[in-house]
């Protein structure tokens, strides 16, 4: 039977001289984990580092098809993740995971950003929170403003509108959606969408959905809106982060904390307001506590289906996504 050794990585020590100088700057960071949202959170990072290492030889990894949202002047190489070679590199941090699992053990007692917990996690401090965007050039935005002037049907401020994200739950309800939209047209906006593939949801209510080929396509339409209203979806990160007008609507997952460096108004089932029994928001949707919860158990250990719908989106009214979007418009008048 042949035996596997495993080989002992070198330490500073035990490293030839020149090994160490080619690679005493050279640090990696490795986001093997999907969501264009946490993608671009990675992005207040960057100048942390470089903050500490003027030198430094910074290369980010993560799936190949995010590569367009990393350009950033921080980062001198973008690889894929499953290519990375850590014996390449002086120091290698991999984010992949930890926020996860922090956020996991935390629940509601959670008071972190996920830029910090990736921080905490690399060992550095988090003092500058900007994402640097946009890094879209003016020709793209400007297509931007042409595809939407293609849809728009009058001239009322327009209003991108994304009630689906990638997790049911963090998705409206089919009756939230049709009361929001409602709403936003009796304020007088022009609703639309922006988003990669059709949204039935949507089309049925006659609102158009500019399809996206490219990351740089979807962040243009963006960038066309007058104001946002949105899900937990990555167009809640990126519309945070260039400053957009913004309403967004979060159910099991911290708003507060995951707009903390946005300027936003936020609806969402919070402890804060004092009269949300299971003290949510949780992180924990397959073990919902609020007694309103009838979802079944469907599984060993009381694990609950990750695709059953929770009070923490439920029960969020039409009328509260309505305070929520009429003070977006009074604090951002257009």
């Amino acid at each position: 039977m042949l035996l596997k050794i495993k080989r002992k990585e070198k330490s500073i020590n035990e490293m030839p001289i020149r090994e160490f100088y080619n690679k005493r700057n050279k640090i990696v960071i490795i986001r093997n984990s999907r969501g264009i949202g946490d993608i671009l959170n990675c992005r207040m990072l960057f100048k942390n580092f470089k903050k500490i290492m003027p030198n430094l030889h910074l290369t980010f990894a993560c799936f190949e098809e995010y590569f367009g949202l990393v350009s950033h002047s921080c980062v001198d190489e973008v690889i894929s993740a499953n290519k990375v070679v850590k014996n390449d590199y002086m120091a290698s941090y991999d984010i992949s995971n930890c926020c996860i699992h922090y956020e996991s053990r935390e629940m509601s007692k959670n008071k972190k950003h996920r830029t910090e917990i990736w921080a905490e996690h690399c060992g550095i401090n988090l003092e500058n929170h900007d994402m640097d965007l946009p890094f879209i050039n003016k020709e793209k935005i400007s297509d931007g403003f042409t595809a939407l002037k293609s849809i728009r049907q009058n001239n009322k401020p327009s209003v991108l509108f994304s009630p689906i994200a990638f997790e049911k739950l963090r998705s409206l309800t089919d009756e939230q959606i049709i009361g929001t939209i409602k709403v936003l047209r009796e304020k007088g906006l022009f609703v639309y969408s922006a988003h990669n593939t059709k949204l039935d949801q949507l089309e049925k209510q006659g609102v158009p959905v500019l399809i996206g080929k490219t990351l740089e396509d979807w962040m243009s339409y963006i960038h066309a809106a007058d104001y946002v209203v949105t899900a937990d979806t990555s167009n809640f990160h990126y519309a945070g982060g260039i400053g957009k007008p913004m309403t967004g609507i979060f159910t099991h997952v911290d708003g507060k904390l995951r707009g903390k460096f946005y300027d936003f108004i936020l609806v969402q089932k919070h402890r804060d307001d004092g009269n949300w029994p299971c003290g949510g928001p949780c992180y924990n949707y397959l073990y919902c506590s609020h007694p309103n919860c009838t979802e079944p158990v469907i599984g060993p250990n009381n694990q609950r289906s990750p695709n059953g719908m929770r009070p923490c989106l439920t029960e969020i009214t039409v009328d509260e996504i309505k305070v929520g979007i009429e003070k977006m418009l009074q604090r951002w008048s257009i």
